[in-house]
């Protein structure tokens, strides 16, 4: 067995839910990154991970959790939301294939 040296970077959104009813326009995203090093950058994204949106992360103190938040701007319709960090050693959350691959949820904007 190897042992846990490193945690590996992962985010998850708190806000909005997911399948969550909400109004079009500004939202704010919520959420909470980790890594075993600073969390140095956290991207939304609202179209597949075409394009990111750059959110603002809190300081890292100790070992916890840092909290993120991102304005995004929803149109019309059923989405999905997807974030990613980067860690400050420059290691990205991956799309797909990983334990901790990007988190997605759907949104329903009315």
């Amino acid at each position: 067995m190897r042992p846990v040296w490193e945690v590996e970077v992962n985010s998850m959104m708190t806000k909005p839910a997911d399948s969550e009813v909400i109004s079009a326009g500004l939202v704010t995203v919520e959420g909470w990154a980790w890594s075993h090093d600073s969390v140095a950058l956290v991207e939304i994204s609202k179209d597949e991970g075409q394009s990111w949106i750059r959110g603002k992360v809190d300081n890292k103190e100790d070992q916890a959790w840092q909290k993120f938040t991102a304005a995004v701007d929803l149109e019309r319709g059923v989405g999905k939301l997807i974030t990613r960090a980067t860690s400050e050693s420059g290691m990205k959350q991956p799309l797909t294939g990983r334990r901790n691959h990007v988190h997605s949820i759907t949104v329903n904007v009315k």
